[in-house]
């Protein structure tokens, strides 16, 4: 997905779920992370973790490192909604990624 295509905030909130549990466990409308600094912080540190993964390509790690200072710019401005956006499209990278 592009950034020109961006998720409604349901379905970032999902997407955002199902990466850092694996399993749905609650019903999509209880999930704020895109309103809530403390369910997002841990979905932003699991996703920094994926860089200490061994055996990734030189362009995997590019890519990985280049989401990650976009991540960690938006978290520097002190707005949740520029960061969520930020980790969605993350998210929706490393999906893209063959594991």
């Amino acid at each position: 997905m592009s950034k020109e295509q961006s998720l409604s905030v349901e379905d970032g909130n999902r997407l955002i779920a199902d990466f850092l549990a694996g399993v749905k466990l609650e019903p999509y409308y209880k999930y704020h992370y895109h309103d809530d600094w403390q369910r997002l912080m841990p979905a932003l540190k699991k996703f920094y973790l994926l860089g200490y993964s061994k055996n990734k390509s030189a362009k995997w790690s590019k890519q990985y490192e280049d989401h990650c200072d976009t991540i960690d710019n938006k978290v520097t401005l002190y707005e949740i909604m520029p960061a969520w956006s930020a980790l969605v499209e993350a998210i929706q990278w490393y999906n893209t990624q063959s594991k």
